[in-house]
């Protein structure tokens, strides 16, 4: 999963709500949900977003959807723009 800027391995956690589940098929969704989210993880589609700061989320911007659809000018400038605000 990687680490920190400081060092710390990243950890991922996700908070679901089974309540309006019946009791005897909770763990069964549980375990459903679980395999969703650690394929999100895997390909990098889940963002934690309360302790995304902006830099953090440029960065994934930039590299996830900037760097693939926009032209190598416009990446550069937004690039330069984006960088300079942090």
């Amino acid at each position: 999963m990687g680490y920190t800027k400081e060092g710390k391995k990243l950890r991922k956690q996700k908070t679901i709500d089974l309540s309006d589940i019946p009791i005897k098929k909770r763990l069964q969704e549980a375990e459903k949900q679980y395999v969703l989210f650690e394929n999100e993880v895997k390909k990098g589609l889940f963002i934690d977003n309360e302790k995304l700061t902006f830099e953090d989320f440029t960065e994934l911007w930039l590299k996830d959807h900037a760097t693939p659809n926009l032209q190598p000018r416009t990446l550069h400038e937004y690039t330069k723009l984006l960088r300079g605000t942090y």
